[in-house]
């Protein structure tokens, strides 16, 4: 494992344990150590795994500065994984993009991210596509099209389905049940209640998801 790499998966693996601080310090050494090793999609990756802090930042605080700083921080993301000529590296940087613009509700930008994250990704990682395909969805719904809840269901099929770290796994099916029960708030309450009830039922399972599981108390309090 590169200098680089060994940084980065700390950058991560702190962020997790939500020491924002530390995570935060290790991707700037990783961000030094991919640029020496000359590897500017790494460098990328970096960025988008940074500006995730930033948003975890925010989810704690509830500053916006968090959330300015993790929308700039996305979109060098993008810039940087550009230079790199990657199509893999530069959708995951569009993903992290449009989790922000989401995160701002800024649906129609969030959705146009992911379709270009969807348009970029390889068929390589079935699971990844298939969580692309939620984001992209949930967006669309929220923008008024209803006919993307069915494209949604879909999708979570297939990642349920799908090979994955059943770390990552947990994460992405419990945020998809958690996107259900948003969307459906007000136009089926009695399903958003199943989809919440599913999400948490995955999060209590694994006791590794502390942040996924303060996310669902912040949303179940939200939707009473």
């Amino acid at each position: 494992m590169s200098k680089g790499q060994e940084l980065l998966s700390k950058t991560n693996s702190q962020r997790e344990s939500e020491e924002y601080l530390e995570s935060l310090v290790s991707s700037d050494k990783a961000i030094i150590a991919f640029q020496v090793e000359g590897s500017q999609g790494k460098l990328a990756e970096t960025l988008s795994a940074r500006s995730i802090t930033f948003i975890h930042l925010y989810d704690q605080t509830k500053d916006q500065a968090y959330l300015i700083l993790a929308k700039a921080t996305a979109s060098s993301a993008v810039e940087v994984a550009k230079l790199d000529k990657s199509q893999d590296q530069l959708a995951i940087s569009l993903l992290g993009l449009g989790r922000i613009h989401a995160k701002l509700k800024e649906h129609q930008s969030a959705a146009k991210y992911y379709q270009e994250a969807l348009d970029n990704l390889s068929n390589d990682r079935p699971s990844m596509l298939a969580d692309v395909k939620i984001h992209l969805a949930a967006s669309q719904y929220k923008t008024g099209d209803k006919s993307a809840l069915e494209r949604l269901i879909n999708a979570l099929a297939d990642l349920e389905k799908a090979d994955e770290d059943s770390y990552v796994k947990n994460v992405w099916v419990s945020g998809a049940y958690m996107k259900l029960a948003g969307i459906l708030a007000t136009d089926n309450p009695e399903e958003s209640q199943k989809h919440l009830a599913k999400a948490k039922g995955i999060i209590s399972s694994d006791p590794r998801l502390t942040i996924r599981l303060k996310q669902w108390t912040e949303l179940s309090q939200a939707l009473k």
